[in-house]
This record gives C-alpha cells, structure tokens and sequence, in this order.
C-alpha cells in the first residue's frame, strides 16, 4: 500500500472530480425518502423549513452547484489582521441541519444556504423578517440607551452581532463583514475599550434604526441579531435575525463603523 498526502485539499478535490461519477455525487442533495426530518432556526415552521428546502435543491440542482463545504474550493484571502475573507457567493446565510437513513445507516448532515442561491437566499431573508420580533429596533435603540444611562444594573447586558454581505472592501469580489459589540453593565469609564465599545454601538444604533427591511441578496445588506439581559427581573431576551438595507450615505457610514470598530478590537488603536 501507499499513502500519498497532500498539502492542499483543493488539489485533491480536482484530481477526484476527473471521476464524472465523483463529480456527480458531490453535487446531488439527499434525496427526500432517505430525510427523516429537518430543523433549523427556531422560528420558522415546518413547512417553512421544505420551503426553503425545495428551493434550495431547485437551485443546487440547476446550477450544478456544490454544497458541501468540504468539496468546495478552499482558495480564500485574508485581511491584514489574518482573518478569512468570504467572497461573493460563498458569503453563508443560514443552515438546515438534516438526519436520516440510507437502508439501516443513519446519517447526519447540515447544508449551508449561501449567496450563490440567490433565490434561496432571498427567501429565508423573507422570511425571518416576517418572523422578527415587532419593534426590534427601537427595543435596540432602548436597550443601548439604558445600558449607556447610570440606570444599567451591573449584571444587565446587551450584545449585538453584525454581518453585512456584498461590501466592496477592496478590488476583488464583494465581501461579508462581520462583527460584533457588548454592553455591560460593570463597564467602567477608566476602560477605555468599554468607552470604545459604547462610542460605537450608538452611532451603529442610531444608524441601524434608519434600516429597511430587505430581501434582495444581490445588494449590500446587513443581517442584524441581538440580545439584552436585565438583571432587574431576571430575564434574557433574544431577537430573531433581522435583513435590513440602507441609503448610500447610511451604507457608506455604517460600513466605515463596522471596519473601525474590528480594527480597534484588534489593535486597541482608534482609527482616525
């Protein structure tokens, strides 16, 4: 026997998908008879989860496309802090975690929605919207505003994550940019990254409560989650994801926040 090793994952991937039944294989979706069931975020219902299934192999299927990760080119650039950067229609969106069998052999699996079904994309942004929580921003802007006040109690807490998608970040294709902001209620205005972290989440806040809702994933649009905790009566909240486009000026400036914002985390330095 021999064993060959190699270096890179994608040359293996090429060499296998000179086998057209290789090539055909890494392509097809499970079939239906073989799905025991499906789950995914929580929200949505379960017709919801086919729907959202069908469309998703409809385009797979058509297209030719890859699902898995795995099979798929491994050829990303980095920023200059190291961090990967996901480009154009690998940006990811939303998994359905599926099981099932095959005869008597039980498999486990996941397929990962990304911007290179477009369709597909669209609908689950549709749909979370429809599903988002009534006045989340302005909960947001709230909960900002109280952990920002001497009212905050020293267990309240407010995170926010941020994935804006087609953002121009440099010649190549557009990218996803992501970050994500904490509020405690035990900052302290000597810590100078709290003051940081405070400085930004409101002026990301004030612009966020100028978003519309959106599903168009061709353009650049930011997938917003957040959560608060307040101590005074012991409860967590969660708000479902929520897709929101904005105007130029709006874009432009948020963009800048968001960039700002994971240079400072990295660095501890303010950009100018």
């Amino acid at each position: 026997y021999r064993t060959i090793e190699f270096a890179n994952v994608d040359t293996l991937n090429t060499l296998r998908s000179e086998n057209d039944a290789f090539s055909q294989a890494i392509r097809k979706m499970p079939d239906d008879a073989n799905i025991q069931y499906r789950s995914s975020y929580d929200a949505f219902t379960k017709d919801e989860i086919r729907e959202i299934w069908a469309s998703y192999t409809a385009e797979v299927t058509a297209n030719g496309l890859i699902p898995k990760d795995y099979y798929r080119s491994h050829a990303y650039s980095m920023d200059q802090y190291g961090s990967y950067i996901v480009r154009g229609g690998d940006q990811q969106l939303y998994n359905i975690s599926m099981a099932g069998y095959v005869g008597t052999q039980r498999f486990s699996d996941y397929i990962t929605v990304r911007l290179d079904t477009p369709q597909t994309a669209s609908l689950v942004m549709r749909l979370c919207n429809a599903h988002a929580k009534d006045g989340t921003i302005t909960k947001l802007q709230e909960a900002v505003t109280h952990m920002l006040s001497p009212f905050a109690l020293e267990n309240d807490n407010v995170s926010i994550s941020l994935n804006a998608y087609n953002v121009k970040l440099d010649e190549g294709d557009p990218a996803n940019l992501s970050t994500g902001l904490t509020l405690n209620g035990t900052n302290d205005d000597k810590d100078t990254y709290a003051t940081a972290s405070a400085t930004y989440t409101q002026q990301i806040a004030v612009i966020l409560a100028r978003g519309t809702p959106t599903d168009d994933s061709s353009a650049t649009f930011v997938q917003l989650n957040w959560s608060e905790y307040d101590s005074g009566n012991r409860k967590s909240f969660d708000y479902p994801s929520l897709y929101l486009s904005f105007s130029q000026e709006d874009q432009t400036a948020l963009i800048k926040l968001l960039q700002n914002w994971n240079t400072y985390s990295v660095t501890g330095v303010m950009p100018e």
